[in-house]
């Protein structure tokens, strides 16, 4: 399960400031610091087969590691995400290509395989991004805290993305929900309802589950 919490900054100069500013703070593991490119390929079948399942595929490059993930049965709530997540390290070296056969050792997996029925996977969405990202110790609770900028692609257009996100790594989910009130008191970041992968399928103009 991936729980986290989204907000959108207004520009690179706001997130300049989040990242060397005194905010949170007393929370981060500053050795942690790090920041690498992202560059993410979301496929489907032609028919949307999966999309239409509210499962979304994709195969990305983190810095020189390749990770093919799923996310499927996701909900918010405001700025909170939540939803089923699957990822398998494919290594260092590899391509950027479509192989559900990588999953299939999961139930999930194993679903996704039988419902795609060998229709080839095309790309539906792209996104190059820079991901700058800390560890955060709440003591009761371990996070991630990234800020991510850069592009979505899909149907030849393109929007910038550039938001705060905070992930629950482990602690009660309790904790993520009083991390969410420290940001709104403190700073009152814009939440963000929809995830990057809804914001590719809107500029495919896909109904939003």
């Amino acid at each position: 399960m991936e729980i986290e919490l989204k907000y959108s900054l207004t520009n690179k100069t706001e997130a300049d400031s989040l990242w060397d500013g005194e905010f949170l703070k007393e929370f981060k593991d500053e050795k942690t610091k790090e920041t690498i490119s992202l560059h993410a390929i979301y496929y489907d079948t032609e028919d949307f087969d999966l999309y239409q399942h509210n499962i979304a595929y994709r195969v990305r490059k983190e810095g020189t590691k390749m990770v093919a993930g799923l996310k499927w049965d996701g909900k918010n709530d405001g700025p909170l995400h939540m939803r089923e997540e699957l990822t398998v390290n494919l290594g260092s070296g590899a391509d950027i290509l479509p192989d559900l056969d990588v999953f299939g050792q999961s139930e999930i997996g194993k679903k996704i395989i039988s419902m795609v029925d060998g229709k080839p996977l095309h790309k539906i969405i792209e996104m190059e991004i820079e991901r700058r990202s800390v560890k955060l110790d709440s003591d009761d609770a371990i996070f991630e805290m990234s800020i991510d900028q850069g592009t979505i692609f899909a149907n030849d257009k393109s929007i910038p993305i550039c938001e705060l996100e905070i992930e629950l790594y482990s602690g009660p989910d309790q904790a993520i929900e009083e991390m969410g009130a420290r940001i709104k008191e403190k700073k009152g970041y814009t939440p963000e309802g929809l995830s990057k992968y809804a914001r590719g399928l809107q500029l495919l103009e896909k109904e939003i589950y």
